[in-house]
C-alpha cells in the first residue's frame, strides 16, 4: 500500500467486515493524500473513537453499534450509511452529506444511535432516517433537514440556528419543554427558531405543534421587549449617541424604557387573555375572572339595587354581573348611581371584547391555524 493506487485498490477490496485497526492503518498510510472511497464497507461494532475520516466517501457503509466518540467525519459522503445503535458522542460531521442516512431499524427496536453533543453544522440530512436517535445538545447550525424522519428522537437542547427545516418529521415532544436558545435567554434567536419550527409543523399537518411553536415564538418576542433585554435587541439602533449624562440622553432612555415596557405589557396581556389566539381556555378563564371581580365590587360597595326594593343576596350580584358581561340588561336590578352605571358599561365592553377573542381563538384552533 505504498502508492495511492494501492490504497484505493485496498479500499475497494471485497472485505466483508473491516476491523477498527484495519481502517486506522489505511487512514495512517493515506496521510491525507487523497480521498478514499469506502462505500458499502462494514464497520459494525468496531471501536473507531477519535478517527479522522474527513472528506471520505462512505456511501452505504455500515457502522451499526460502532463507537465513533470524538470522530471527525466532516465533509464525508455518508449517503445511505447505517449508524443504527452507533455512539457518535461529540463527533464532528460538519458539512457532511447524510442524506438517506439510516439510524433505525424495524427489527431492532432497542438500538438507539447516540449523537449526543455531535457537531452536525451545515450537514445535509435530506431524507435521513433518524428515528429514536439521541441528538441531545447536538449542533445543527445551518444544517439541511429536508424530508427527513426524526420521530421519537431526543432533540433536547439541539442548536437549530440557521437550519433549513422543511417537511422534517418530528413532533414538539421530541424537543423538550423549551429549545436551547430560550433556556439561555437568547430570545431573538429562539424567536427565529420557533418561527421555522412553526412553518415546518404546518407543512407536515401537525397543527397542535404549530400552535405551540407560534405561542413560543410570540413569548420570546415578548421577552425581547422587556426593558433589560430591549437595550440589547433594540438599543443599538434606536438610542441616540449623545454623551452620557446629558438631558437628551436621559429623556431618550426614559422614552425607550417606557416604549418597550408598554409593548411588553401589551403582549403579556394578550397572552393572558387569549394565548395569542391559540388558547381559547385562556379567554374563558379570563371571562370568569372578570365576572367575579365585578361581582365583588358590586357586592362590597353595594353598587346595585333592586328596582322592587328587595334585599339582594350574593347570588343576585353574581347574576347581575354575568348578565352585564354578556350585555344582557335586567329589569329587576339596576345600578345605584351614575358611577356604577359607568362601571356596568365597562364590564359590558370587557365582555364583548373577551367573548369575541374567545370565538376568534376557538375558530383558529378548530381551523388548524
Amino acid at each position: 500500500m505504498s502508492t495511492a493506487f494501492g490504497l484505493q485498490a485496498y479500499a475497494h477490496s471485497t472485505v466483508s467486515h473491516w476491523t477498527g485497526d484495519e481502517l486506522r492503518k489505511l487512514v495512517d498510510a493515506n496521510q491525507g493524500r487523497e480521498i478514499l472511497d469506502l462505500s458499502h464497507h462494514n464497520f459494525d461494532g468496531e471501536n473507531l473513537d477519535g478517527i479522522v475520516l474527513v472528506g471520505f466517501i462512505m456511501a452505504g457503509a455500515s457502522f451499526r453499534k460502532a463507537s465513533l466518540v470524538g470522530a471527525d467525519l466532516s465533509r464525508a459522503d455518508l449517503r445511505g450509511a447505517n449508524f443504527e445503535g452507533a455512539n457518535l458522542l461529540g463527533a464532528q460531521l460538519v458539512g457532511s452529506n447524510l442524506s438517506e442516512l439510516e439510524t433505525d431499524s424495524e427489527n431492532s427496536s432497542t438500538l438507539r444511535t447516540n449523537l449526543t453533543n455531535a457537531k452536525l453544522d451545515e450537514a445535509n440530512l435530506s431524507n435521513a432516517r433518524l428515528q429514536r436517535a439521541i441528538l441531545k445538545n447536538a449542533s445543527l447550525r445551518r444544517a439541511v433537514l429536508r424530508d427527513c424522519f426524526i420521530e421519537s428522537a431526543d432533540l433536547s437542547d439541539v442548536d437549530f440556528r440557521g437550519a433549513v427545516i422543511n417537511n422534517a418529521k418530528f413532533r414538539r415532544q421530541d424537543l423538550g419543554k423549551y429549545i436551547k436558545q430560550a433556556k439561555e435567554h437568547k430570545f431573538g434567536e429562539a424567536q427565529q427558531i420557533y418561527l421555522a419550527l412553526k412553518e415546518n409543523f404546518l407543512r407536515i399537518g401537525a397543527y397542535d405543534d404549530a400552535s405551540w411553536a407560534y405561542v413560543q415564538e410570540r413569548s420570546n418576542e415578548r421577552s425581547t421587549f422587556f426593558p433589560p433585554y430591549a437595550f440589547e435587541y433594540f438599543g443599538p439602533r434606536e438610542l441616540p449617541k449623545y454623551p452620557k449624562g446629558t438631558i437628551h440622553t436621559i429623556l431618550s432612555y426614559l422614552g425607550f424604557v417606557t416604549k418597550y415596557f408598554l409593548k411588553w405589557l401589551q403582549s403579556a396581556i394578550l397572552y393572558l387573555i387569549w394565548g395569542y389566539g391559540q388558547k381559547p381556555a385562556n379567554a374563558l378563564l379570563f371571562s370568569i375572572f372578570v365576572v367575579l371581580v365585578f361581582t365583588t365590587i358590586y357586592y362590597f360597595f353595594e353598587g346595585i339595587e333592586s328596582s322592587q326594593g328587595v334585599n339582594l343576596q350574593m347570588f343576585d350580584y353574581l347574576v347581575y354581573s354575568m348578565n352585564t358581561f354578556v350585555t344582557n340588561s335586567m329589569d329587576t336590578i339596576k345600578p345605584r348611581d351614575n358611577w356604577f352605571s359607568i362601571l356596568t358599561a365597562l364590564e359590558s365592553m370587557a365582555g364583548v371584547t373577551t367573548l369575541a377573542l374567545f370565538a376568534a381563538s376557538l375558530g383558529q384552533r378548530m381551523g388548524g391555524r
